[in-house]
């Protein structure tokens, strides 16, 4: 999942605007270090006009959202990250091994294969849905989007597991099917076999027929593509690896040797190329309109059949579909600056609208599954005079929805904002809702994240909190668990408060945070003073009025009227 950096980070940036001038330097910057096959990123950005990641610095415009708005594919230029946490790093870490083993098979996954240079695809599910769209200036350039070396992967599970066979273990992989030799792994016996195959066939063979009569030698051959630590003569000079295996039996009869004798290959290439296309290809390369074709047959047999995607057509698909998939990265056609996203585009396909109709199909829950959902705890809040739309009895009642919810939306909350309901009135409990401390808490926590501040677990950076969570760095008998943290501030919620109200709690603070301060309904500012600490009490409407020099961002002043209706609901259950 791509993943932004301090220089990077802001909110997504929905409702922020970027004038033509930061447009269009991010295209030509874009275009130059493309053309001449260089990294792009904010990191790149800085070196290349630091002015103008400082003027996105200072409007607070997000690396993420700045590459959209200038037709630039987030997911070929921002930063990949495993998630921001372990558990988020161990799910993305499986997610990966899991798509090595369906591509390449589990053999692949072995210590020597993984601790190589070469690289593989980010699985499809990874790239969050905010990351998808045209990009035009991506499409006319053919960037790919961010792929990941077997070596950074085998590295990050050894450091998220301990050992490489446990990582293996945790992600469900069988260690047997992974340290099996796999049969002829010498690639002089794989020549030989072929070789015979060769004779009892009378040369009359396509690799159709060897898959059928010999699977175990069509295993073995095409096993060597993902084997880059085999040394291959002629490897480089096609895609077409059976081609490859065939035209070193050829020389192997010659010389009774294996070598690379390029002087040979290039002086008998158009017998070589002529003899294995009539007698082993089977059928006539694809050309451009015969790949456009099969992109459309592939749509044509529907989603429950088989998608637009490397994934799908490696898992589901037929042989033809695989060797479609071939054709279309074939060198001849990347060289020319022409991949996937080109291919779909000429095929009239718009694949990233694709994409998100293919990501609503695999939702656990439907749009309307969820409509019942919460519908339904609507009538049981009323027969039952409990309320039933709370994350706390949802957690208890069906904790797989739940899941769902947040991970979908990114809170219970937003999740039923989404359906059509008011969390300040149906996100608590009865008994929390009749404190009117709680709900001024809760009513303080929503405003900061419409604001644009960014609630995280732990750590909290600038334009970033910590709600109503211990510190996890704290080691005091009683962990510090204050309603908010900021980088270097305190806020605790208080209806009202007195200097008698827990000190010991408030100068344990300061072992974390230089500030603190008590926020309440109507309390004028002013300070008091523990043991030499000093404590800013405020009331609500003066914190409307400093909260841009106190959290980075300015509430609107007319938050205070809103505060008080909030105060004044009432649930009818309870």
């Amino acid at each position: 999942m791509p993943d932004e950096t301090n220089a990077e980070r802001s909110s997504t940036g929905q409702g922020i605007g970027l004038d033509i001038e930061i447009i269009e330097t991010l295209k030509k910057i874009h275009e130059q270090q493309v053309l001449k096959n260089e990294t792009f990123g904010s990191k790149h950005l800085k070196a290349h006009d630091s002015a103008m990641l400082s003027k996105l610095e200072r409007l607070k415009i997000g690396w993420i959202h700045a590459l959209h708005k200038s037709g630039i594919d987030p997911k070929c230029h921002a930063q990949f990250s495993y998630g921001s946490t372990v558990e988020e790093r161990k799910s993305t870490f499986v997610e990966i091994l899991k798509s090595i083993a369906k591509i390449h098979g589990a053999m692949s996954l072995n210590d020597n294969s993984m601790n190589t240079g070469e690289k593989v695809d980010v699985p499809e599910s990874l790239w969050d849905t905010a990351f998808r769209g045209s990009y035009a200036e991506c499409s006319r350039l053919g960037c790919e989007p961010i792929r990941l070396t077997r070596r950074s992967i085998y590295a990050t599970g050894r450091r998220l597991f301990g050992t490489w066979a446990i990582a293996l273990s945790s992600s469900g992989i069988d260690l047997d099917e992974v340290q099996r030799k796999p049969a002829s792994l010498d690639f002089l016996s794989i020549v030989k076999d072929l070789n015979e195959y060769d004779y009892q066939t009378g040369s009359d063979w396509t690799i159709t027929k060897i898959r059928k009569e010999r699977s175990n030698l069509e295993r073995a051959i095409y096993n060597l593509k993902d084997r880059q630590n085999v040394s291959i003569p002629y490897r480089s000079a096609s895609d077409d690896i059976v081609f490859v295996v065939w035209v070193n039996m050829i020389f192997w009869r010659e010389r009774s040797e294996i070598s690379e004798d390029l002087v040979w290959y290039e002086r008998n290439f158009d017998q070589l190329n002529k003899t294995f296309k009539e007698q082993h290809r089977g059928q006539e390369q694809w050309d451009e309109n015969s790949i456009v074709l099969g992109i459309q047959d592939i749509y044509g047999r529907g989603a429950s059949d088989l998608r637009l995607s490397r994934d799908d057509v490696s898992n589901r698909g037929r042989e033809a579909d695989k060797t479609l998939w071939g054709a279309m990265r074939q060198s001849r056609f990347r060289n020319a600056g022409k991949n996937e996203e080109a291919w779909f585009k000429q095929s009239g396909i718009l694949i990233h609208k694709l994409r998100e109709k293919y990501k609503q199909l695999d939702e656990k829950y439907s749009v309307e599954d969820c409509m019942n959902y919460f519908s339904a705890l609507m009538r049981d809040s009323l027969a039952s005079g409990e309320n039933r739309l709370t994350r706390e009895f949802n957690e208890n009642a069906d904790k797989d929805f739940t899941n769902f919810i947040i991970n979908t939306y990114g809170s219970w909350e937003a999740g039923l904002t989404e359906h059509g309901l008011d969390p300040k009135f149906f996100s608590i409990t009865s008994s929390k809702r009749t404190k009117r401390g709680y709900r001024f808490q809760k009513f303080v926590e929503e405003q900061f994240e419409v604001a644009g501040l960014k609630r995280v677990t732990k750590d909290p950076e600038e334009r970033e909190f910590v709600a109503n969570r211990s510190i996890k760095t704290c080691d005091h008998d009683v962990k510090c668990k204050p309603d908010f943290l900021f980088s270097s501030l305190i806020i605790d919620t208080k209806t009202g408060y007195h200097a008698s109200q827990k000190p010991e709690q408030l100068l344990r603070y300061f072992d974390h945070v230089p500030n603190v301060l008590i926020l309440t309904l109507n309390d004028s500012e002013h300070t008091v003073m523990l043991e030499g600490c000093p404590i800013k009490v405020m009331g609500f409407s003066t914190f409307l009025e400093k909260s841009e020099a106190l959290i980075g961002v300015k509430l609107n002043a007319g938050l205070t009227s809103e505060l008080s209706e909030i105060l004044k609901q009432h649930p009818f259950w309870g």
